[in-house]
């Protein structure tokens, strides 16, 4: 399996001085600072075993939250706003602590409405995607018409 060419790899020594720090299948990658705060992505198999740096925060979800749910409501416009004003927040550089990102609340339904709202979401990207990909199609098909005609 190829490596990933920006990650960086450490040794089983290095690793045991950072097990708190230490990424699993499902948390939630948050960055916390630069130009790419307030960003976030679910972590896969794939890149583990994983660690990260003081720019990442790890949101951990239990029994009361799905992953992929928080991971929505932290991307959703309004709650990415809400952050993105807190990291402005007089700082020279923008940045989200970890107590401000503890302390930001979100509605947490049921675990049944979690999902159903996450299936009902990833639909909607399924058909965004699925639209996109045809509008990358439409100035070839737009070159072969006028082919035949010029």
């Amino acid at each position: 399996m190829a490596k990933e060419k920006y990650l960086a790899f450490i040794d089983e020594i290095q690793a045991k001085k950072l097990n708190n720090v230490e990424v699993q299948k499902n948390d939630i990658l948050f960055n916390i600072t630069g130009a790419s705060v307030a960003r976030c992505c679910i972590v896969e198999d794939k890149y583990l075993p994983a660690r990260v740096n003081q720019h990442v925060s790890i949101i951990r979800t239990n029994e009361k939250a799905l992953y992929k749910y928080v991971q929505k409501c932290l991307i959703n416009n309004s709650n990415k706003i809400k952050l993105l004003e807190i990291a402005q927040g007089g700082t020279s550089r923008e940045a989200i602590t970890k107590v401000q990102l503890e302390e930001f609340e979100i509605i947490l339904p049921s675990l049944q409405e979690q999902q159903q709202m996450v299936k009902q979401i990833e639909e909607i990207e399924d058909k965004i995607q699925n639209i996109e990909k045809e509008l990358e199609t439409i100035p070839t098909k737009k070159a072969e018409i006028l082919k035949k005609y010029i």
